[in-house]
């Protein structure tokens, strides 16, 4: 199995349970295999919730770049979104097109 880039910071039973997981959502709200991908009813299953304000904005980038320094500078300009797994949480980038 090929790791994406993103996943290197996963151990492998860490992996194994957000593919379980993300496979049983899937399952779950009848998605598997559905074009196109029916996002609402997977994140009903989850019992994940979008949050619509803009906490991705450039305001609060610069922010954090100012309280990390420059060494976070590139990894911040590629954050596209942010999941709060306790709270049930996602943070999007209100620019992406839908």
């Amino acid at each position: 199995m090929t790791r994406r880039p993103d996943d290197c910071t996963l151990t492998p039973v860490q992996l194994a349970k957000i593919r379980k997981e993300a496979e049983r959502a899937l399952r779950e709200a009848g998605a598997l295999g559905v074009l196109p991908t029916p996002i609402h009813d997977i994140l009903a299953v989850a019992k994940v919730e979008e949050v619509k304000e803009d906490v991705l904005n450039e305001g609060f980038l610069a922010k954090m770049r100012h309280k990390a320094g420059d060494s976070i500078k590139r990894a911040l300009s590629k954050v596209i979104g942010l999941f709060d797994a306790a709270a049930g949480l996602i943070f999007l980038d209100q620019l992406l097109m839908p």
